[in-house]
């Protein structure tokens, strides 16, 4: 189990007799705890030294200071903390311990977005549970976009994905419509491999790697590109023209999951960045609309027909057995239980490799193959594995963090952020 250390658990506490100055409640701060409350900004000319909020509920109106230069900048701060404190209560205190702590342990704050026709914050049940699938996908997919870019990623740079995600937490439901928060580490280094991970002690520069800074960076640049060939979309409908960004990390995965994302109501990506170490935008949404879900839909399914090959560990129970003797063809079916994506495949064996999908299949047990995959019209094919071995139960090394379980780690890490203490596994 992952050692989070004493600076992380240090820098990851906030108690609740942690009353800022003034000058610790600065604009932008103010600001996300404005929105997380459900407040709105009314839009202002440039150049004023306040900014005007509404709230949405009771459409009492603010006054924020954003001039720190103006004699009167702590005064009126102070003057703001008091208001949402009044009005609020406890709810502002934990908003605001949370984003103290967000700037403290230098975490980036992704939250997905979904628009629903019921009352606020409520949304059917599977819905919810598709909002969750899609950041753990955004996620992955971003991460893994980091090391290499592929039209499918299926189980491909599976590790630095499976470690990022272990190390990102999990924030509270907010003020407003149905939305779920992440926090991700932004100064913590991910590795593309467990090997690359071992000998980094012994490296001054680690090249194969990436910071979670990189990562969100990575997600930033993605969406944003989507959203742009989405526009393009609207006045020359040509599929087509996604590929242009696979480049960019745009992926079979990253469009399902934006696809679910928009699908049945209109939804959204919001990253507030802490600052250390990107370079883009600190804070940002791209906004994505229900009708635009059936062509992101079309890109995905066009990206799992032209995937590039992919060598991976498959398991799973040997369904046909097929020997032309005159050819001297064997080829089997597996039923595939450990590959996101990857139902079914057909195999063509050696002899001896033929004769233990025999076994496989005639003692019910599982097979495992290892080999590229390839896609030929509608099948899926692995020629000539490299190895077939029978296995008593599935081997999931393959399997893609997008869609597993989460790990006791993962339970660890996703503790409640406003709790006077997080939990500090170790080994």
């Amino acid at each position: 189990m992952r050692d989070y250390g004493a600076d992380w658990a240090r820098r990851c506490t906030v108690t609740s007799g942690d009353v800022p100055a003034a000058s610790d409640l600065d604009p932008r701060s103010i600001s996300q705890i404005l929105e997380s409350l459900g407040w709105a900004a009314i839009a202002e000319s440039q150049g004023l030294p306040y900014q005007r909020w509404t709230n949405r509920v009771s459409s009492e109106q603010l006054l924020v200071p954003t001039d720190t230069t103006k004699a009167d900048y702590d005064a009126l701060l102070a003057r703001v903390y008091r208001t949402l404190a009044d009005e609020h209560g406890r709810a502002f205190e934990e908003v605001r311990r949370l984003t103290m702590l967000q700037a403290r342990a230098h975490l980036d704050a992704i939250r997905w977005i979904k628009d629903t026709p019921l009352e606020s914050g409520i949304i059917a049940w599977d819905v919810g549970e598709e909002m969750f699938q899609v950041a753990r996908s955004s996620l992955a997919a971003a991460a893994k976009a980091t090391r290499e870019t592929r039209r499918y990623f299926g189980n491909s740079s599976a590790y630095i994905a499976k470690r990022f995600l272990a190390d990102t937490l999990m924030g509270q439901t907010e003020v407003g419509s149905f939305i779920v928060t992440a926090y991700t580490p932004s100064d913590r280094r991910f590795f593309f491999s467990k090997s690359s991970e071992e000998t980094a002690p012994s490296k001054m520069i680690d090249p194969e790697s990436k910071t979670g800074a990189d990562i969100i960076d990575k997600l930033d640049e993605i969406v944003t590109a989507v959203r742009g060939k989405l526009d393009e979309f609207k006045h020359t409908p040509n599929a087509e023209a996604f590929d242009e960004i696979v480049p960019v990390g745009f992926s079979y995965e990253m469009a399902n999951a934006l696809s679910l994302l928009a699908r049945g109501g209109d939804g959204g990506i919001r990253i507030a960045r802490t600052g250390a170490g990107t370079s883009r935008p600190v804070d940002r949404e791209i906004a994505f609309d229900a009708v635009e879900a059936p062509v992101l839909d079309k890109v995905a399914v066009r990206f799992a027909a032209t995937r590039e090959p992919e060598v991976a560990n498959l398991v799973g129970e040997v369904t046909l057995l097929d020997h032309i003797s005159s050819s001297g063809d064997r080829t089997i079916r597996l039923h595939v239980s450990n590959h996101p994506g990857v139902r079914t495949v057909r195999v063509r064996l050696s002899a001896d490799q033929y004769d233990d999908a025999i076994e496989a299949h005639r003692d019910e047990k599982s097979l495992k193959v290892t080999g590229t995959i390839e896609r030929e019209g509608r099948y899926n094919w692995v020629y000539s594995p490299s190895a077939v071995s029978i296995v008593d139960v599935s081997d999931d090394d393959d399997d893609d963090p997008s869609s597993s379980t989460p790990s006791e780690l993962s339970r660890q890490a996703q503790l409640s952020l406003l709790d006077d203490d997080i939990a500090n596994p170790s080994d």
